[in-house]
Parts: C-alpha cells; sequence; structure tokens
C-alpha cells in the first residue's frame, strides 16, 4: 500500500490531482503543504522497506540494530535508490538509538518490552562510554542523524540533557 501511496502524496504535495479510489473522480489537496518539498523517511529493516527506502523515500530512520548493520542497511538502500535512477542526500540516514544510563534502566525495559534472555546490550548502550561509542561507531557507518532517548524514564529533563551534551555533543558536525 506505501509504495503506491508515496507517488499519489508527492503528487498531491505538488498541487496535483488524484484519484482516491477506483472510478472516483481525481481531486487536489485545498491546502498545500507549506514545506516545499515535502520530505519522506522510511524506516524498517526488512527486504522490502529496504527496497521502499531505496525506491521512495528522502531519508532513512532506522532503530534497533546494530551500527554495522545500519551501514550495511544504507548502502543497500543507496543501491536501490540508484536503481531506480534517484539519489538519497548522503546526510539523510539515521538512527532512533534508546540508550540507557545504568544497568537498572535496561532491566526495566527488558522486563517491559524484550522477551525474557534476549540480549539487547548490542543495540542498547548502557552509560555515556557505551552511548558515546556507538554514536562514532554509527557515524563511521554513514549515519549522521540520531534521535537519542532514554529507555528509562527521565526524572529531569536539564539534567538529562546536561549528561547528553557532555557525553555526546562535540560528536556533532
Amino acid at each position: 500500500m506505501l509504495d503506491a501511496l508515496i507517488p499519489d502524496l508527492r503528487t498531491w504535495w505538488a498541487g496535483g490531482q488524484v484519484a482516491v479510489g477506483e472510478d472516483q473522480e481525481p481531486i487536489a489537496l485545498p491546502v498545500l503543504p507549506a514545506q516545499d518539498e515535502l520530505e519522506i523517511w522510511l524506516g524498517g529493516q526488512g527486504p522490502d522497506a529496504v527496497q521502499r527506502a531505496g525506491r521512495f523515500s528522502d531519508g532513512w530512520l532506522g532503530s534497533i540494530v546494530s551500527p554495522e548493520r545500519a551501514g550495511a542497511i544504507r548502502e543497500e538502500i543507496q543501491a536501490v535508490a540508484a536503481e531506480a535512477g534517484r539519489t538519497i542526500d548522503p546526510e539523510h540516514f539515521g538512527l532512533s538509538v534508546g540508550y540507557a544510563r545504568e544497568p537498572g534502566d535496561l532491566d526495566k525495559m527488558i522486563r517491559l518490552r524484550r522477551p525474557k534472555g534476549q540480549d539487547v546490550t548490542p543495540v542498547v548502550p548502557v552509560g555515556g562510554p557505551e552511548l558515546r561509542d556507538m554514536i562514532q561507531r554509527l557515524i563511521d557507518n554513514g549515519l549522521s542523524k540520531f534521535v537519542v532517548r532514554r529507555v528509562a524514564p527521565v526524572e529531569s529533563w536539564p539534567s538529562e540533557l546536561a549528561w547528553l551534551a557532555d557525553t555526546i555533543l562535540d560528536l556533532q558536525t
């Protein structure tokens, strides 16, 4: 459905008309997006998701993959885009990175969200040095956009943001 929908969305956002269903008259949007051109970023790591991102997306934001796998996905997406006669800005590849500031955070996340016994440490760094290492490995694998999010509740956002700034802000390019 996304494969069919994305070209229609781009047509609508550009001011064109699209038939919403079979035997329907084409319609245009009454109001166009303020951003021109409106970008579509996709995620996913399965074969269909990677193919779709290469054919249709303006960027990729994955999650829960190792830096090396994220880099391989980036390369796959770029190859598919090239086959489709498209290019994706090399700065439009990123990852949502869940992190634990301490092991207790990770224990809570595993209990709530992961099957018993599943090791998430390769994709969920614990502590500042591990988070920093993961971000650097992602950069080394060609990614440049990151959504960092603590896997446990945050008690003080000013304190959390200061910790993040001290931990990874200097990696920003």
